[in-house]
């Protein structure tokens, strides 16, 4: 029993080196999304590592050299995190040569939306971090542009590489969308034609009432209107599905 939870153990560290660095290199972050659907692993990397477009313009008015030194420490560590998430994650650091080789380094549950997703996080966060280091502008921060803009070269290498498929399956995904729509539209239309029936059906019914009814005083007229309705209509309210 022991032997078996000792592999078990032994199994599920393997999996993990598949995806992250060697265990050579100290403290690196281990990202294993924790939820289903295409912002699984971006979700993972923002435990992390979230550095948004609103959160660099946060500074920009004012100059980080003129903010206090926990603030602008703060922000040096926003960056340096990035670049350990991109340390950690092979998908920003290791080229692939194509999608098979890519897709089969990251277990099943890393689905193509998702990576395609953490792909352009990364990005998007790479190109923030590069400019907050030009806003930080310090000794403690020289040399970062180039570690972060090496990242972003391979990621965006991995990002061509997937990008015919993450292209077909958003085209995929918009058809199935149109289909689902039109649907929608053709029942909304069914519907919208059946209680039209049913509506004029109703109507009749009333009309016959009431010229069933002698005590009435508009049964003279009900007469009248009911002749030239029942006259004047050419053809059936019968919804053809």
């Amino acid at each position: 029993m022991k032997r078996c939870i000792n592999t078990i153990v032994a199994t599920i560290a393997l999996s993990v080196g598949s995806y992250a660095v060697g265990s050579s290199s100290a403290k690196l972050y281990i990202i294993v999304p924790t939820t289903v659907g295409d912002n699984s692993i971006v979700r993972a990397i923002q435990q992390y590592s979230n550095i948004t477009e609103s959160y660099v313009n946060k500074w920009r008015p004012f100059g980080l050299w003129v903010i206090g030194s926990s603030l602008r420490s703060g922000v040096v560590d926003a960056i340096n995190n990035y670049i350990k998430v991109c340390k950690s994650l092979k998908l920003a650091h290791y080229k692939f040569p194509d999608e098979e080789s890519l897709r089969a380094a990251f277990p099943i549950n890393w689905t193509l939306g998702a990576l395609c997703m953490a792909l352009r996080n990364l990005k998007e966060q790479g190109m923030n971090a590069l400019a907050l280091v030009g806003q930080v502008n310090g000794d403690d921060v020289q040399g970062l542009d180039a570690v972060i803009a090496s990242y972003l070269s391979i990621i965006d290498h991995n990002r061509n590489v997937l990008k015919a498929a993450c292209t077909a399956l958003v085209q995929k995904r918009a058809e199935k969308q149109a289909e689902a729509v039109k649907l929608a539209l053709d029942e909304a239309t069914i519907n919208e034609k059946r209680s039209k029936s049913w509506a004029d059906k109703f109507n009749v019914l009333k009309t016959i009432n009431v010229l069933m009814d002698p005590s009435s005083s508009a049964a003279l007229l009900g007469l009248y209107y009911f002749a030239a309705k029942i006259g004047s209509s050419n053809t059936s309210n019968s919804v053809k599905e």
